[in-house]
């Protein structure tokens, strides 16, 4: 146990810094039901005031599920572009195979061949237009294509 002088202190030191160990009670007023009532009781005004702020929050809260479903419809739509504008993206490239392999010199000799009946003329019967030879027709016939 703590000694009574040192009691003393510490309840010196409380209320030095406004800390008091004991409540402090105060007169005991007694008030009637009637008195309770009129403090508890809202006016019209009040009662107004309280159904215009809960009007006003329920505004709020429609309005959000309004922007939120609109946003979501939103955001669906930008969904279903980005999908077609990646089936696009595919069919292009799809096109762009299809145009390297039907332009490429070894398919146009083949159809050439195969659908135009030509033939490869005989080498007696070959002539040199600028007087130089020609030894690989498909280099020669790429290179004049993309000069």
């Amino acid at each position: 146990m703590i000694a009574a002088e040192q009691w003393y202190e510490y309840q010196n030191n409380y209320q030095k810094y406004g800390l008091a160990l004991k409540a402090e009670e105060g007169p005991k007023v007694r008030r009637s039901r009637s008195q309770t009532q009129q403090t508890l009781r809202v006016s019209a005004r009040d009662r107004k005031t309280a159904v215009g702020l809960l009007f006003l929050i329920g505004l709020v809260l429609i309005v959000l599920i309004v922007l939120t479903a609109y946003s979501a419809d939103v955001t669906y739509r930008i969904n279903q572009l980005e999908a077609q504008q990646e089936t696009v993206r595919n069919d292009i490239a799809n096109l762009t195979v299809a145009i390297k392999t039907a332009t490429g010199i070894e398919t146009i000799e083949r159809r050439a061949v195969e659908e135009l009946g030509m033939v490869y003329a005989p080498l007696n019967e070959v002539i040199y237009v600028g007087g130089e030879e020609i030894h690989n027709f498909g280099v020669a016939l790429k290179s004049a294509a993309y000069q």
